[in-house]
């Protein structure tokens, strides 16, 4: 059985925060599913999934910084190609 402490780490990223990304992918229903999967499968599969989990935060946010700087990119692009 999972100790509490190793049960809340598999929620510290979300702190019940909407994680929706400008691609439209909720991570809400992933980490849920994970959190589910992690469930079942004991205290090592609840590592391998809070990994998993982990890994899919982290892709998602570095995805919104690529987005954003592509942005940023463009509009630097525009005020280049003005003067």
């Amino acid at each position: 059985m999972k100790s509490k402490s190793i049960e809340s780490r598999f929620h510290q990223g979300t702190r019940g925060e909407h994680m929706v990304q400008a691609n439209g992918f909720d991570l809400d229903i992933a980490m849920q599913k994970l959190h589910e999967l992690s469930m079942q499968d004991g205290d090592l599969g609840f590592e391998y999934w809070h990994h998993v989990g982990q890994l899919l935060q982290r892709a998602a946010g570095m995805q919104a910084e690529i987005e954003s700087l592509t942005g940023e990119l463009e509009r630097c692009r525009e005020l280049l190609a003005r003067s």
